[in-house]
């Protein structure tokens, strides 16, 4: 639910592996995809901003093709809810 108020509505998530580390602390490794690229630095954005996410690291870029027909951002973001 926190990541659904925080991304823009016009941001898809297409991948989310969450995982803890050590220190019980949640990290999410995930792709975001839109259409367009300025929504997805708009997610980026919102995400450092929210009180329930951290850092956001982007690992990857990359632009449509004929099999995926959206612009994704690969990301790991530290989610502030502990276990």
């Amino acid at each position: 639910a926190d990541l659904e108020k925080t991304l823009p509505y016009n941001v898809k998530v297409v991948t989310i592996h969450p995982s803890i580390d050590a220190l019980n602390q949640v990290k999410l490794d995930m792709t975001l995809g839109s259409d367009k690229p300025a929504p997805l630095i708009e997610a980026l954005r919102e995400l450092e901003n929210s009180p329930s996410f951290g850092t956001v690291t982007m690992t990857n870029q990359m632009p449509p093709t004929q099999a995926e027909p959206l612009y994704q951002f690969r990301l790991t973001v530290n989610y502030a809810q502990k276990l």
